[in-house]
């Protein structure tokens, strides 16, 4: 094969070898044909947005495959008080959150502190601001302790907040992720897939639209639609697994796809309109899942006919709606803005 599977370069000068399942993410099983610029560019775009995303380093973390300080090195997280707005988060080596000091929401020129540090980063915020100011902040450091939880307050005659939170997860409402899973690392995942089992049927011209939106991110995401949102479910208390999987099915004369990370986050995926499909690889394959078992190295070809699998392809079939619709009317009219999701 001379085309690269993204680019459609009349030939490769730099062959390079990419991973169907991002390495980051447990994948081993690689194809040949992308040329090296998509591979190093998308490759390093695409994969340091997987390794950001809260659930991603939870999935990590929860299932061995990377100890706690690798996974959650990258990742950032919002959480809501109960009273006063959304405070930016890490998670700590441990996977548990730590606020971090960021300007307040409510006045960009003030300073929003968290609890585990507020003693500490309190008394310095307060002699800059009297150095700044010239005036004197009374304020009694000792009362810290004594102040509510899970509510912004601010120190009175200065522009300085404090965030105090409970350590129990039942008070923190998970509002969003900061750095969400990327779309396009996900369709570009279900396209090498597609080049792995049939590599001329991935280079049909239908597919240039996906292609182009997957290299040049132009508009929005509306190739994908994502199921079951959790964006305010506490990452940790999802039941992760050690494995990801894909589904393809031809539906209404379109191909579309499912692609769920950790047997938690799925995504289903409007890939291209078809007259008809006439690969007898391809053909082998739809409607059956690709199961890649990031455990023991292993990968599956799996069929079953119970409701989930109803569920799924009726996820599938959203998608198609969705995307042509949005093909037809406008990239700006996707209503898929959701960044994270469950099964």
């Amino acid at each position: 094969m001379q085309e690269c599977v993204l680019c459609r370069g009349d030939s490769i000068e730099d062959p390079s070898d990419d991973h169907i399942i991002p390495q980051g993410l447990g994948g081993w099983v690689s194809i040949p044909n992308v040329c090296g610029t998509c591979n190093n560019v998308l490759g390093h775009e695409l994969e340091g947005q997987y390794k950001k995303n809260g659930y991603i380093a939870t999935a990590l973390q929860a299932i061995g495959f990377q100890p706690p300080k690798e996974a959650y090195r990258f990742s950032e997280i919002t959480v809501q008080l109960e009273k006063g707005g959304d405070l930016r988060a890490l998670f700590d080596d441990a996977g548990q959150i730590r606020l971090i000091p960021q300007p307040s929401p409510d006045d960009p020129d003030s300073m929003l502190i968290p609890d585990e540090e507020t003693k500490k980063v309190l008394k310095t915020q307060i002699a800059r601001y009297e150095k700044k100011t010239g005036t004197a902040v009374n304020f009694d450091l000792s009362i810290i302790d004594d102040l509510p939880k899970d509510v912004i307050i601010p120190i009175p005659g200065t522009n300085i907040q404090v965030a105090k939170r409970s350590h129990k997860s039942k008070s923190v409402l998970y509002s969003g992720l900061d750095n969400p899973i990327p779309y396009r690392g996900i369709a570009f995942l279900s396209l090498k897939q597609l080049a792995a089992l049939s590599p001329d049927f991935i280079l049909k011209d239908e597919f240039d639209p996906i292609r182009r939106w997957i290299r040049y991110d132009e508009g929005e995401a509306h190739y994908v639609v994502l199921n079951n949102p959790v964006q305010k479910v506490n990452p940790s208390t999802l039941e992760y697994r050690p494995y990801h999987y894909l589904l393809y099915s031809y539906q209404d004369g379109a191909l579309g796809c499912l692609v769920v990370l950790f047997e938690q986050l799925a995504f289903s995926i409007y890939l291209a309109d078809l007259p008809g499909i006439s690969d007898d690889t391809i053909n082998q394959f739809l409607d059956k899942y690709i199961l890649y078992d990031i455990e023991n190295k292993s990968v599956y070809l799996h069929t079953t006919d119970d409701e989930r699998y109803q569920q799924e392809r009726g996820f599938i079939r959203s998608a198609i709606m969705s995307g042509r619709y949005v093909r037809a009317n406008g990239p700006n009219t996707s209503a898929s803005t959701d960044t994270s999701v469950s099964r």
